[in-house]
């Protein structure tokens, strides 16, 4: 995963990937749900790391990245790997979630319980980074996360409350 002596360019990469990862594991949750406001929550979620992954991408190649790929597409292609936000397996997360029976309530505690793993790990991270530039990247990126785990923490929270 990460060692801690990371360029900039290459923890950008792998910062890509995560957002990738939790992408993917967004609109496969998403696909599968039968509840239409458990499918709307997993979709807006996607479309949040598609939001990172377009910030992350315009860092990449800002910085006259000779290897910044043409499009988002072609980054997503060059960063695939096996993780999401949080240092997770995709697999496994995928695993675990029964989407099958989630409802809107399910469907925000899961997105809770990933943007909370995300943000530990972006926190986590950036303490062992050697490159100040890098810790400043995981620091923002784990405020990101945060704020997103508020929003969501807040909207389960309306859910119970109009139950």
């Amino acid at each position: 995963m990460l060692r801690g002596d990371e360029s900039l360019v290459d923890a950008l990469l792998f910062a890509f990937g995560l957002e990738k990862g939790s992408c993917d594991f967004y609109m496969t949750a998403a696909s599968k749900m039968e509840d239409p406001k458990s499918r709307e929550v997993f979709l807006s979620m996607a479309e949040v790391e598609k939001g990172h992954m377009a910030e992350i991408r315009l860092l990449y190649c800002g910085m006259e990245n000779e290897a910044c790929p043409v499009s988002i597409e072609e980054m997503s292609e060059a960063a695939k790997g096996p993780f999401m936000e949080g240092g997770r397996l995709l697999a496994d997360a995928l695993k675990e979630l029964d989407v099958a029976f989630l409802d809107r309530e399910d469907a925000l505690k899961a997105a809770v319980k990933q943007e909370g793993q995300a943000s530990v790990f972006y926190e986590k991270a950036a303490k062992r980074m050697q490159d100040s530039y890098v810790k400043v990247l995981f620091k923002e990126f784990a405020k990101q996360e945060r704020r997103h785990l508020e929003e969501i923490s807040r909207l389960l929270a309306q859910e119970r409350i109009a139950e």
